[in-house]
């Protein structure tokens, strides 16, 4: 005959876990990228880069700083936030004390907003281009 745990061993586990971790499954968070023209980079906090379109996963427990850049566009930027995730709240009711401090230490607590970055990046207003005339 086959052993099972006892069903509150699930329940002391949801508790234990955090609310916020088991739902999120960690403290990153998948950011989609997109410009109209395509094929900008995009630099998210000075530091990663990527070609747009495209996605990334971001630290959801800190603000981000993307800079979309092309040749012949005026450069644009966009803060992600990160929010107070409601599924922490989980903890509260449940007692999980441990599961509030996983929630926290993980970065789980938090969503990050937008979860998807769309600029239309303004072209340059420039000098008009002279044209060489032949002698």
């Amino acid at each position: 005959m086959k052993k099972t745990a006892p069903w509150w061993t699930s329940a002391m586990a949801f508790v234990l876990a955090g609310c916020a971790t088991i739902i999120h499954r960690g403290g990153k968070q998948h950011v989609l990228i997109s410009s109209v023209p395509i094929g900008a980079t995009a630099t998210i906090d000075g530091v990663m880069k990527i070609q747009t379109p495209g996605e990334i996963k971001l630290k959801r427990g800190k603000d981000h700083v993307v800079v979309i850049e092309k040749e012949g566009y005026e450069t644009a930027q966009v803060l992600i936030d990160r929010e107070f995730s409601g599924w922490v709240i989980g903890n509260i009711v449940l007692g999980g004390l441990i599961g509030l401090a996983v929630d926290f230490g993980t970065g789980s607590a938090w969503n990050l907003d937008p979860d998807s970055v769309m600029v239309t990046l303004t072209p340059v207003k420039g000098e008009p281009k002279s044209e060489s005339k032949a002698p």
